[in-house]
């Protein structure tokens, strides 16, 4: 038991140290950031990339700029609010799907994907848009609290590399348990890269609505 907790927290404190690298440097004397607040040391440019995500993050946005047809709320921060902007909140989201033939989890995207988006925009042109319900030939239903996003920058800031590491040492563990590196593909380049849901076409906040209908889906 104990080189098994030991092996297991050598592998975290790995992971941590690298983001760590990337976050603070030798000479940051100044306090760490709050939930919400820019790091510490940015630059002017750096700096004015945070501001614009953050403003692009709280955005209130219409169809008229890209929201729907169907969609879980108006705004990223709208959900991802405690305690701050891009933090979790008690706000459920549905998910469902099903056990294929192969024995694996179905998402089911013959209806609309694994998520539930539980608004739509009402009558645009010709259809109505209404929200999203279960279909009824799922068979896995569950509801997922909203997540905090903080600290993702720098896991996509942390080379592919150090995520294959630390997968291939967990296979020569003896208690056979290893992970498995994440890949998908990030619509910004068109190329595979590790990831989790980031870059997905399928969203909380979808922007495919009848006013831009070839626009990107946000995650």
């Amino acid at each position: 038991m104990a080189s098994r907790v030991s092996f297991r927290t050598g592998l975290v404190v790995l992971a941590a140290a690298a983001l760590a690298s990337l976050a603070f440097t030798p000479s940051n004397s100044q306090p760490a950031p709050d939930f919400g607040e820019p790091l510490a040391g940015l630059d002017a440019e750096e700096l004015e990339r945070f501001e614009e995500g953050l403003d692009e993050f709280s955005e209130v946005e219409t169809p008229e700029q890209g929201l729907g047809p169907v969609f879980n709320d108006v705004s990223c921060g709208t959900c991802h609010l405690v305690p701050s902007v891009g933090g979790g909140s008690e706000i459920l989201e549905t998910r469902f799907g099903r056990t294929g033939d192969d024995g694996l989890f179905d998402s089911m995207p013959e209806f609309g994907g694994g998520l539930i988006q539980k608004n739509g925009i009402g009558i645009a042109d010709l259809c109505e848009y209404l929200a999203e319900i279960v279909p009824g030939e799922a068979t896995i239903l569950a509801d997922r609290r909203t997540t905090p996003l903080f600290g993702l920058g720098l896991v996509d800031a942390t080379p592919d590399s150090t995520f294959y590491a630390l997968a291939t040492a967990q296979k020569f563990h003896p208690d056979g348990i290893k992970g498995v590196v994440s890949v998908v593909p990030r619509i910004a380049t068109g190329r595979n890269a590790v990831g989790s849901s980031v870059g997905k076409p399928r969203s909380r906040r979808s922007s495919s609505s009848p006013a831009m209908p070839t626009s990107t889906r946000w995650v």
